[in-house]
Parts: structure tokens; sequence; C-alpha cells
């Protein structure tokens, strides 16, 4: 990954500068720098208002990810994995890659399969091979003596 820009496919490179990143102050453990050092990485993407990417890479991306994305097309990731504001800020950047990535891939159609007849068969005799056994577990009335 190159430090101007972050290429998620052959089609797609984002350039840094579309990208906002903040760091504020983490939670959870952290000594005495939990509350001083600001290590958690927040990054924001405006995919409504991007150049990058097509009107299709940018409707596939809107309906992927619609439960990262705000009312204005704003996408939000955070990382607060380290104590260390370097290695938060390259794990939220790989995340936002795997993410766009995983987001653009294709998927392959489903080809609807019937199944056999003789699975309903094999189905129908094991029920009955069950209802025996269950029947010979019965008690033995006096009479069936």
């Amino acid at each position: 990954m190159s430090e101007t820009d972050i290429v998620i496919n052959r089609s797609l490179t984002i350039p840094l500068r579309e990208i906002e990143l903040r760091f504020v102050t983490s939670g959870g453990p952290g000594g005495q720098n939990v509350n001083r050092v600001a290590t958690k990485a927040q990054l924001r993407f405006d995919l409504a208002g991007t150049q990058s990417v097509t009107e299709e890479q940018r409707e596939r991306l809107r309906s992927s990810l619609a439960r990262c994305l705000d009312t204005k097309g704003i996408l939000h990731l955070s990382c607060q994995r380290t104590r260390n504001q370097h290695r938060n800020r390259e794990e939220v950047l790989e995340r936002f890659r795997r993410m766009l990535q995983d987001a653009l891939r294709r998927r392959k159609r489903r080809i609807p399969t019937r199944k056999p007849k003789s699975a309903d068969a094999d189905r129908l005799a094991s029920k009955r091979r069950r209802q025996v056994i269950k029947t010979q577990r019965s008690r033995v009335s006096k009479d069936d003596e």
C-alpha cells in the first residue's frame, strides 16, 4: 500500500486525501496514558461525494455497506485494538480496503438443484426403521405375553 492511495482492486484506487483519519482517546486498558494519548483511529470516507468510484461501484458499495454508512453516505470505521496509534491506523486502513474489496466482489449466482426422488424414499424408510425401534422399546402388556 503506497502512502498516497489505497489499491482496492484493478479498477479502483482510493486516494488517501479522500479519507479522513482522526485519532481520539481510547477506552479500556492503557495505564497512565489511557486518558492522555489519542490512539484510537477513526476513519471517515464520503462514499456519496467521492470522485474515485463509478456510479455502478457506488451503488454496489452503498447496498453492501449499508450498516456502516450514515444517512449522508459517509462510511465510519474505527480501531482501538492496540495502544499504538500507528498500528491502529494501519489496521483501520486495511479493514477499509478489505471491506471495499468484499463489497465489490461479484458473487456467483446459485443454480438451484432438485433433490433426487431416492432422497425422499430414503428419508421415509429411515423414519419407518426408527418407528419400529421405538415401538419395540415400549413396555409389554400382560395381554401380549
